[in-house]
C-alpha cells in the first residue's frame, strides 16, 4: 500500500463530490423548501422534478421556500465544517461544494428574480405596491448574498489547494454539478427541454462566481498548500455518487405528476 501523500486532486473524487454536492443543494430546495412546506400548510403537491415545482393551492410561503431552504441548508453546512475536523477530506470538501452550491443557489434567486421578474421571489413580490422598489430590493440582496458567499466559500477553499491546483479544486465539481444536473433534467416526462434550461440556469449561471474563486483564494492564500492535504481517489465517493445519481435521475429527473 502506498501511503505516500498524492500531489494533486483526484479528478473522479472531485467529480463525484461536485454531483452530491448539487443533488443535495437541489433536494433542499426543491423536496425539503417547497414541497415539504406546501404539505405542512395543506396543499398539494401537482409537479415536483428536479427543476419544477407547482402545488395546489400556490403560496408565497411556498415559492420563498425553496431558496430559503438553500440558504437554510448553507448555514448549517457552514457550522458543520467549522466543527468537521476529524472527518476525511472528501467528506470535508463535500460541505464545502454543498454549502457553496446552496448558497449561490439562495442567492442567485434574489438576483434573477429581480432582473428578470420570473421564479420563486418573483412569484412571493407578485401583486404587491411598488413592483420596481421590489425587484431593486430583490437584485441588492443577491449582490450582497453573492459577496458573502463568495467569501465564505473562498475561505473555504484555500483550505485544499495550493499554487495551479486551486483551479482543478473548484472547476471539476462546477462542472460537474452543471453536467449532472442537465443529465437528470433530461429524464423530465413533461418538458425535458425547459427541464434542461432551468437546471443550467440552477447549476452554471447561479455558480457561474466559482470561476472566479481560484484568484480570490489565490489572493488570500498568497502561498501554496501544505503538504497531505490533497484528497486521493476514494472508490467509496466514485461508486457512491454513481449511484446517488442513478436513484436521483430515476425519481426527481423523471419527476412526480400525479395523475
Amino acid at each position: 500500500m502506498n501511503s505516500e501523500s498524492p500531489r494533486s486532486h483526484d479528478t473522479l473524487t472531485l467529480i463525484a463530490i461536485g454531483v452530491v454536492s448539487y443533488i443535495f443543494a437541489d433536494l433542499c430546495h426543491e423536496a425539503l423548501g417547497h414541497a415539504l412546506v406546501c404539505l405542512i400548510t395543506g396543499g398539494k403537491v401537482l409537479v415536483l422534478t428536479s427543476v419544477f415545482f407547482r402545488s395546489d393551492p400556490g403560496s408565497r410561503l411556498v415559492d420563498a421556500a425553496g431558496p430559503c431552504a438553500n440558504l437554510l441548508a448553507g448555514a448549517v453546512l457552514l457550522m458543520a465544517l467549522a466543527r468537521a475536523r476529524k472527518v476525511s477530506l472528501p467528506t470535508r470538501l463535500f460541505l464545502v461544494f454543498a454549502m457553496a452550491f446552496n448558497f449561490f443557489w439562495g442567492a442567485g434567486y434574489f438576483l434573477y428574480s429581480g432582473v428578470a421578474d420570473e421564479g420563486d421571489w418573483a412569484l412571493v413580490i407578485r401583486g404587491l405596491p411598488a413592483p420596481m422598489f421590489w425587484r431593486a430590493a430583490l437584485v441588492v440582496l443577491g449582490l450582497v448574498g453573492y459577496s458573502l458567499a463568495t467569501r465564505l466559500v473562498a475561505r473555504a477553499v484555500g483550505g485544499f489547494a495550493g499554487g495551479s491546483d486551486i483551479r482543478r479544486l473548484v472547476l471539476i465539481p462546477y462542472v460537474a454539478a452543471g453536467v449532472a444536473a442537465c443529465l437528470a433534467a433530461l429524464f423530465d416526462r413533461g418538458d425535458p427541454s425547459g427541464a434542461l434550461a432551468g437546471a443550467a440556469r440552477e447549476t452554471f449561471l447561479a455558480n457561474v462566481v466559482m470561476l472566479a474563486l481560484p484568484g480570490s483564494v489565490a489572493r488570500r492564500a498568497g502561498v501554496g498548500a501544505p503538504d497531505g492535504i490533497y484528497v486521493a481517489r476514494s472508490l467509496g465517493w466514485i461508486m457512491g455518487s454513481a449511484i446517488v445519481f442513478l436513484v436521483f435521475a430515476a425519481v426527481m429527473g423523471r419527476g412526480f405528476r400525479p395523475s
